[in-house]
C-alpha cells in the first residue's frame, strides 16, 4: 500500500474543506429567500442543474461538468487556431506562460497547444484586443470589476499577467460560490458574498453590496469594467443600474452579441457610450463570430 506524503496529505484536506464550504454555500442559497427575478429563464435551469452537479458530483473535475461546458468552457472550436496564432504574434513570451492552465476542474486541453486551453486562449485573446487598441498593459489597471465572471478563469488570467489590484467578481450567488472555489484552489485569496471592501477577490452577488464597495473605490486607481457576453444577456433595467454605477471607470472591455432576444444590443451600447463624456470608443465585429463585437473604451482626461 502506497504510503501518502505529508504534503499530499494536507492537500487533500484543503481540497476537501474547500468542496465542503462550496457545498455549504450552495445550500445556504436555497435555503435563504434568495431574489431570483434577475435570473434569465434559461440561467435558472443552468442554475439548478450547476447545484446538483456541484452536490452529487466531484467539482474538482467542475469544467468536465455539460452544464459548464455549454455555458461557460469554450473547448474544441474551430476559432482558437486564429486566436493563439494572434496571440503568438504578438507578445508569445507574455502570454505563453499566463495562458498555461491549472489542473483544479480537469479543463481539457488545447489541441494546438496542450499547456493550456481554449478558453484560456479565448480569454487572452479579449485582452490582446483590448491592449492593442487602448496600448495599455494589465499592469497598467489597480482595479477590476467584471460582470458575469464564468468560473473565475478571467481573474485568474490577469493575475498570471501581474495584476496585483483589486479584482470584483459580480454574478449569480452560485456561480459567485463557484467562484471562490476556483480561486482558491490555485491559491488566490478570494471571498464569496464579500460585503465589504476586502483585499484580493471579491466574489459578490448583491447589487447593493456591489454600490457600497464601489463607493469606496479611489478616484486615482486606474479601473476597467469587464463584461463578455454576459450584462449582453440580462434585462434592460439591471444592465442600466450596473451601467450607471461605472461612468467613472477609465476603462471597457465589453463583448456582447448583435441581438438577444428582443433586445437589440448593437443599438443599445451604441446608445450607451454616446451618453458618456470623454471616452475614446473602438467597436468592430469579432473577427471570428459573425454578430458578435466588441467594445473598448477609454477615458480622455
Amino acid at each position: 500500500m502506497p504510503i501518502r506524503l505529508f504534503w499530499q496529505e494536507r492537500t487533500m484536506d484543503n481540497e476537501l474543506l474547500l468542496i465542503n464550504n462550496l457545498r455549504n454555500h450552495v445550500n445556504n442559497i436555497l435555503l435563504s429567500d434568495a431574489d431570483n427575478s434577475e435570473i434569465q429563464p434559461e440561467w435558472g435551469n443552468n442554475v439548478t442543474e450547476l447545484v446538483k452537479d456541484i452536490n452529487n458530483s466531484d467539482p474538482r473535475r467542475f469544467l468536465q461538468w455539460d452544464v459548464i461546458r455549454k455555458t461557460m468552457f469554450v473547448a474544441n472550436t474551430s476559432y482558437i487556431v486564429n486566436e493563439l496564432k494572434f496571440l503568438i504574434e504578438s507578445n508569445w513570451h507574455i502570454w505563453k506562460s499566463a495562458t498555461e492552465e491549472a489542473q483544479i476542474g480537469y479543463p481539457d486541453p488545447c489541441i494546438f497547444y496542450r499547456k493550456s486551453s481554449d478558453n484560456l486562449i479565448h480569454h487572452a485573446y479579449h485582452l490582446a484586443q483590448l491592449g492593442n487598441q487602448l496600448e495599455l498593459n494589465i499592469t497598467d489597471i489597480d482595479y477590476v470589476l467584471e460582470f458575469g465572471g464564468g468560473y473565475g478563469s478571467m481573474c485568474r488570467l490577469f493575475h498570471n499577467l501581474g495584476f496585483k489590484g483589486k479584482y470584483i467578481i459580480f454574478d449569480l450567488p452560485v456561480f459567485s460560490a463557484l467562484q471562490e472555489f476556483y480561486l482558491k484552489s490555485i491559491g488566490i485569496n478570494a471571498k464569496y458574498g464579500a460585503n465589504e471592501y476586502t483585499n484580493g477577490v471579491s466574489c459578490i452577488f448583491k447589487t447593493e453590496v456591489l454600490r457600497e464597495i464601489l463607493s469606496n473605490k479611489e478616484s486615482k486607481k486606474k479601473s476597467i469594467f469587464i463584461a463578455t457576453w454576459s450584462i449582453s444577456e440580462t434585462p434592460i433595467y439591471l444592465r442600466n443600474a450596473i451601467l450607471s454605477m461605472i461612468e467613472n471607470f477609465d476603462l471597457f472591455l465589453i463583448a456582447y452579441q448583435k441581438q438577444f432576444g428582443e433586445i437589440d444590443n448593437s443599438k443599445y451600447f451604441s446608445a450607451w457610450k454616446d451618453s458618456l463624456n470623454n471616452y475614446k470608443w473602438y467597436s468592430y465585429e469579432t473577427r471570428h463570430s459573425p454578430d458578435n463585437y466588441y467594445l473598448f473604451g477609454k477615458n480622455i482626461p
